[in-house]
C-alpha cells in the first residue's frame, strides 16, 4: 500500500493538536454531590467545592447547569473563572429556589468545562477539553426551621482610649434568613456592671457562616481585669451564652505592626480600557485588630496619573486578608505603579511594578506564546495538506466557446428535417408551344353498321 505524503503530514498536525490540547487539561472538584436538604420556597443555600488541576498551564473554566434546579442554581464566581497552573479555586454553589416552586424533592448538575486559556486567548477556538459534573438535590418544604450554632466569641485584649471589640463567629443552620441578636455586659473584678450595650444589625442567611464585630467604648475604664457576658439570641431564643476575660493595658503596650507581604496583577501587559485588579496581600504582625487599606498610585510620563484606594478591612492578629484595588489604563505605554498598605495612621514601603499597555495588548507589546506558535505549525500543516490535494490532476473538459450564445448550448441540438422536393422548372421561352393532345377515339358501334362521324377539324 503507497502512503501519501499528505497523508503523514494530516496525521501529524491533528496528533499535535491532540496532544498539546490533552496534555494542558486536568480537572477535578469535590465533594462531586451536593444536598442542600430542607430548603423554603424563595430561601437561599450556598455550598462550597474545590476546583484543582495538576496541569502546568492556566485553564478557562465555564460553568453550565441542567436538570430542574438549572434555573435556580448560580456560583459566586459568575458562569465562568480562571483555574491558575498546578492550583485550586474554592467555588460556591448558590441555590435559591423560586417563590413560586411546589413542595417536593429535585435535583440537577452543575458542569464544569475547562480548556488551556492560551488557545482561547490565541483565537484558536479549539474545542477539546475536559470537565467534572457535580449533582445537586434539594427538598423544598413550607415549614421553616430556626437554627443557629456560635462556634466562638473572641474579645480582643486592648489599651486605654481604645474600644472593645467583641467578634462573634457563627453559622445559620435553619432555613430562614435571620438577625442575630448579640447583647454583652462588661463586669469588673468585684462583679459590677460597668457598660453593657447590644447589636442586631447583621443579617445571616441560611448555610452562611459569619463574624459579626461587636464594639463597646472604654472611656473612663482603668487598666485591669474583665469579663464580658455575652449572649446570642436568634428570633428571642437564647441560642449562647458565654463569660470571655480581657484585659485593659496601659497604653503603648500593645504593638501594631503589619506587612505588605506582595503585591500581584491579573495582568502586566493590559490593553487600553482593559481592567487591571492590583491585589496587595498583608499580614497583621502586631498584637491588635487594625483596620488596614490598600493604596496604588499611578505615574505616566514622571507624572502622577490616578490614585486608587480599597475598602477598609479588620485584621486580627496573625491574620493576612487580600486587598484590591482596579485601574483602567487609556494610554499606550509604561505606566508605573506604586502601591502600599495604610494602617493606624502607618503607611508601608510602596512596592513597585510596570503595566506595558498596548492597543492590542500581548500582541502589541511583543510576548508570542509558545502555544500560539503550535497552533499556528498546525494550522500551516493543514494549509499545506488541502494545497497539495487540490493539484492532483483532475480530467479536463474543452468546450469551445460559441458564436452567438443561446440556452441550451451544451445541450445536444436536434435533428434536421427533410428537405422539401424541389419545384417544377418553368418552360423556357424558345421552345415552340406544344400542340394540344389529341381527343379521345370513340368506340365504334357495337352492331358495326354505318359509317362513324369523323371529329369535327380544328378552326
Amino acid at each position: 500500500m503507497k502512503i501519501r505524503v499528505e497523508d503523514i503530514i494530516l496525521t501529524l498536525a491533528v496528533l499535535l493538536m491532540t496532544a498539546q490540547a490533552a496534555s494542558a487539561v486536568s480537572i477535578g472538584a469535590g465533594p462531586s454531590n451536593l444536598d442542600f436538604g430542607k430548603m423554603v420556597r424563595g430561601g437561599y443555600a450556598e455550598q462550597s467545592v474545590t476546583v484543582g488541576t495538576s496541569g502546568d498551564e492556566n485553564l478557562t473554566c465555564t460553568v453550565e447547569y441542567t436538570g430542574n434546579t438549572k434555573d435556580w442554581v448560580s456560583t459566586d464566581k459568575g458562569t465562568g473563572f480562571i483555574l491558575p497552573a498546578n492550583g485550586r479555586v474554592d467555588l460556591k454553589i448558590i441555590m435559591q429556589p423560586k417563590p413560586d416552586t411546589a413542595n417536593g424533592g429535585y435535583d440537577g448538575a452543575v458542569y464544569i468545562k475547562a480548556a488551556p486559556t492560551s488557545l482561547i486567548e490565541s483565537g484558536a477556538g479549539l474545542a477539546v477539553g475536559a470537565g467534572v459534573k457535580i449533582r445537586v438535590t434539594v427538598e423544598i418544604t413550607g415549614k421553616e426551621e430556626v437554627s443557629l450554632n456560635v462556634e466562638n466569641v473572641v474579645v480582643d485584649d486592648t489599651e486605654i482610649g481604645y474600644p472593645i471589640k467583641i467578634k462573634t463567629l457563627l453559622t445559620n443552620n435553619g432555613n430562614i434568613m435571620i438577625k442575630p441578636n448579640i447583647t454583652s455586659d462588661i463586669i469588673d473584678a468585684t462583679g459590677s456592671k460597668i457598660i453593657s450595650g447590644e447589636y442586631a444589625d447583621t443579617p445571616v442567611l441560611p448555610t452562611r457562616e459569619e463574624t459579626i464585630p461587636f464594639t463597646l467604648p472604654s472611656k473612663g475604664m482603668s487598666t485591669g481585669q474583665y469579663n464580658a457576658l455575652v449572649n446570642v439570641y436568634a428570633q428571642d431564643q437564647l441560642m449562647y451564652n458565654k463569660v470571655v476575660p480581657f484585659k485593659i493595658l496601659p497604653k503603648g503596650t500593645l504593638s501594631v505592626s503589619g506587612q505588605l507581604v506582595d503585591v500581584s496583577l491579573n495582568t502586566e501587559t493590559p490593553s487600553i480600557g482593559e481592567v487591571v485588579k492590583i491585589t496587595g496581600k498583608f499580614k497583621n504582625m502586631g498584637q491588635v485588630t487594625i483596620d488596614v487599606k490598600l493604596k496604588s498610585e499611578v505615574y505616566f510620563n514622571d507624572k502622577l496619573a490616578d490614585v486608587k484606594e480599597s475598602d477598609s478591612m479588620e485584621v486580627d492578629p496573625g491574620s493576612t486578608v487580600l486587598l484590591d484595588t482596579y485601574y483602567t489604563p487609556t494610554k499606550e505605554g509604561n505606566h508605573i505603579l506604586k502601591v502600599q498598605a495604610l494602617f493606624n495612621n502607618i503607611q508601608t514601603e510602596q512596592k513597585t511594578m510596570v503595566l506595558t499597555v498596548g492597543s492590542e495588548g500581548l500582541i502589541s507589546s511583543g510576548i508570542i506564546s509558545p502555544d500560539i506558535i503550535i497552533v499556528a505549525v498546525a494550522i500551516l500543516l493543514l494549509l499545506v495538506v488541502i494545497i497539495l490535494k487540490s493539484r492532483k490532476k483532475q480530467p479536463q473538459y474543452y468546450y469551445p466557446p460559441p458564436q452567438q450564445p443561446y440556452p441550451g448550448y451544451y445541450q445536444q441540438a436536434p435533428p434536421t428535417p427533410p428537405m422539401p422536393p424541389p419545384p417544377p422548372a418553368p418552360p423556357s421561352p424558345q421552345a415552340p408551344p406544344t400542340s394540344p393532345p389529341a381527343p379521345p377515339q370513340t368506340p365504334p358501334p357495337a352492331d358495326g353498321g354505318g359509317q362513324t362521324t369523323p371529329p369535327n377539324k380544328p378552326t
